[in-house]
């Protein structure tokens, strides 16, 4: 049995993680309310899953690139743990 390339294993776990999306999507249908400093809204759950799913991946990647020029400057070096 050959090993398998690394297309391959990528293609796997694309179709994994979309027929998990797939699952997470169907079973979050229903409609709730959320208020936000006064503010109320109604809408899908899974919108709002969403919603702060893209939020946490745009503050990760925001930190990241910060981190990388913080790094670069002349004299600035990221703080090590």
């Amino acid at each position: 049995m050959r090993k398998p390339t690394w297309r391959e294993v990528k293609i796997g776990l694309l179709l994994a993680l979309t027929t998990l999306a797939l699952v997470v999507i169907t079973q979050n249908t229903e409609v709730v309310s959320m208020r936000f400093l006064g503010w109320e809204f109604t809408l899908s759950r899974i919108l709002l899953l969403g919603g702060a799913l893209l939020l946490g991946f745009a503050a990760g990647y925001l930190t990241a690139v910060l981190r990388a020029r913080r790094s670069q400057r002349p004299g600035g070096s990221a703080p090590t743990h």
